[in-house]
């Protein structure tokens, strides 16, 4: 007890690593959660948690891993579910209802807007990125560089490649 920070009562000070309450969170995991279902951002939660900002672009995943940080979240978040009155049904209709107004208004930008809105609520959209990715295991394009990229893909997966029914390499058989 000798190396605790001591308070003027010369009581021991609680530290940022101590745990803090019941749920054996410390200081700054408590903060984490709370910041974490303002944002949903790790790296914005732990820095504004206190950790230091190479530790919160570096690891700020694990702190979210951490099953008793993640058990404090899912809390948070269920309180927060229960001060909430609107559901899901709700906003679809009042989306719906502003479509109405703006297409009745003759206002179609609007209406189409709203009812694009609609249409993602409803899940009629499915977001779609398109990724490009040119041979990316080795530096050619041509068959013998392939070959060998199939081969070692094979291999690390553990599989087996076949060509024409037979195994493509003689040592496979």
């Amino acid at each position: 007890m000798a190396n605790e920070p001591k308070t003027p009562g010369n009581k021991p000070k609680a530290t940022n690593q101590e745990p803090v309450d019941e749920r054996g969170l410390t200081w700054k995991q408590e903060q984490f959660a709370q910041e974490f279902v303002k944002s949903m951002n790790t790296v914005d939660a732990a820095k504004k948690a206190g950790y230091g900002e190479t530790y919160a672009k570096a690891k700020a995943h694990r702190i979210l891993r951490n099953e008793k940080v993640a058990k404090r979240i899912e809390q948070i978040r269920r309180e927060m579910s229960a001060h909430t009155t609107i559901t899901p049904e709700e906003v679809l209709r009042r989306v719906y209802k502003i479509a109405d107004k703006a297409d009745n208004a003759q206002d179609y930008g609007n209406a189409l807007r709203a009812l694009d809105q609609v249409g993602r609520l409803l899940g009629m959209y499915v977001d779609k990125s398109e990724v490009k990715v040119e041979n990316a295991f080795s530096s050619g394009d041509d068959e013998a560089a392939i070959a060998r990229d199939t081969k070692h893909l094979a291999r690390v997966a553990g599989l087996k490649v076949i060509q024409g029914g037979k195994p493509d390499d003689p040592q496979d058989t």
